[in-house]
């Protein structure tokens, strides 16, 4: 299994998003009220809380990041496996793809 496909598997059975810095429990938590999930800290460790901004951020992000990359190796393999008619219109479409995922990545993430 490659590195893209293990984090969209793991990302596919966290808890649902958006997750958020609750600072009142000093936890990231996601899920709403009913599915709640949890990453928390105790005490006043170094950058704990910038640490849960970072969790928060990048599982928002982690969809269009992945995306992005798939598309980019696309965008490769079309251009290496050049040899067809075929070339110019799957590279138009890896591209097309690219575009996308970046501009899902410029808005915010994956939310």
């Amino acid at each position: 299994m490659t590195t893209i496909a293990r984090l969209k598997e793991l990302h596919a059975k966290a808890t649902p998003g958006p997750w958020v810095h609750n600072e009142y429990f000093s936890c990231v938590q996601g899920g709403g009220r009913t599915d709640l999930a949890a990453v928390c800290y105790r005490g006043k460790g170094m950058n704990a809380v910038d640490n849960l901004h970072l969790i928060a951020a990048m599982h928002a992000a982690l969809p269009a990041i992945l995306d992005a990359l798939e598309a980019a190796k696309d965008v490769q393999v079309a251009w290496k496996t050049g040899e067809d008619g075929l070339w110019l219109a799957r590279m138009m479409e890896a591209g097309e793809r690219l575009d996308a995922a970046l501009a899902k990545l410029e808005k915010g993430g994956g939310a």
